[in-house]
């Protein structure tokens, strides 16, 4: 009995999370995961972690957003909306920065990342 009652208090106090934890775990589903995980990959792989982190929230903010897709996979999807889907890459994937990609989307979903409020829909790199 000592064990279900330890069980409902963990359970009760993950219902009570801050809500920038847990605004996206509803979209945690392999296939949403993956089209998230490519779309940091192949938008900013060779940014920063936060730099990448930027990408990964662009495109949850946009999935919350009415303007876009509700789905991480419509909304990287959506047409000409992320420069890698117009001519989709070809060749070999570094697996090191694919590794790199899932750590921050994890991060981003699950709110681990110090862009919990960053509220922006569009991004633009400047090479000024």
């Amino acid at each position: 009995m000592k064990g279900l009652i330890s069980i409902l208090v963990i359970l009760l106090s993950l219902l009570h999370k801050p809500a920038q934890a847990s605004d996206y775990l509803w979209l945690f589903q392999p296939r949403e995961m993956h089209c998230l995980v490519k779309n940091i990959y192949y938008e900013s792989r060779g940014e920063s972690v936060l730099g990448q982190e930027a990408v990964a929230k662009v495109t949850l903010n946009r999935v919350k957003d009415s303007r876009f897709g509700n789905t991480i996979c419509k909304v990287v999807y959506e047409p000409k909306q992320f420069s890698w889907t117009i001519k989709p890459p070809k060749g070999r994937v570094n697996l090191k920065a694919w590794k790199q990609a899932e750590d921050v989307a994890y991060r981003v979903i699950t709110g681990q990342t110090s862009l919990a409020n960053f509220k922006a829909t569009h991004f633009h790199t400047s090479l000024s």
